[in-house]
């Protein structure tokens, strides 16, 4: 069975934890929990997004997420 990939929007974000820390929405001790969580769950052969990781752990919300997100990839494309 081949296994599907499915994109989201954060994949285009680079740092995107930096980025949440410069608007001041988590904490460099968030950032760096979920890091770990995150190579945590690599090494179990689960692969999760920071972003995801951040709303499951209650640190932020799917609309903070998007509109950072969202922000970040206007900026970019402004920039072209």
């Amino acid at each position: 069975m081949i296994k599907k990939t499915v994109l989201k929007p954060e994949m285009l974000i680079p740092r995107l934890g930096d980025l949440l820390i410069e608007k001041g929405l988590i904490t460099h001790g968030a950032l760096e929990f979920c890091l770990k969580k995150q190579e945590t769950l690599k090494a179990k052969g689960e692969m999760k997004l920071l972003g995801q990781i951040l709303v499951e752990e209650g640190l932020t919300d799917d609309d903070t997420l998007n509109t950072v997100v969202t922000e970040q990839i206007v900026e970019l494309r402004n920039q072209w």
